[in-house]
């Protein structure tokens, strides 16, 4: 990954990366991307909520990797980033179908700079069934 010396291009290009990694199951870049404090919060629309943690969520990346599925969508779009010293924060909206129909993320990520790179600590996740034209 290359980019500038602007901190809020770093995190977006950290976030792209972490989309291209999760989407194709690359755990040794998702290694290197989420802090070893990672903790995932997700609601669904049910307002059902879940918690996990590093291990938990690189363990769904493998189990999807093993089971030979197919990538998931990239489809990303940004809605707010903001990065200043060594915090980042992101706010993105993700259409994918993770849960075995489509499916659309607003995921509000937190970013922390750490041994000389962006790190994912902390993502919140909204999830909502995707409408359907009708």
């Amino acid at each position: 990954m290359t980019s500038n010396g602007n901190p809020a291009t770093q995190v977006r290009e950290t976030i792209e990366h972490l989309i291209e990694s999760g989407s194709t199951y690359n755990l040794e870049e998702l290694e290197r991307l989420y802090h070893r404090d990672l903790k995932i919060f997700i609601v669904d629309e049910d307002g059902n909520a879940q918690v996990l943690d590093r291990a938990r969520n690189m363990e769904m990346f493998q189990q999807r990797r093993d089971a030979g599925l197919d990538p998931l969508n990239r489809w990303a779009e940004f809605r707010h980033i903001e990065a200043k010293d060594e915090a980042g924060f992101v706010i993105v909206t993700r259409k994918m179908e993770l849960r075995g129909r489509p499916e659309t993320f607003v995921l509000a990520i937190h970013l922390v700079r750490e041994d000389e790179r962006w790190q994912v600590v902390q993502e919140t996740i909204f999830v909502r069934p995707q409408a359907t034209g009708g």
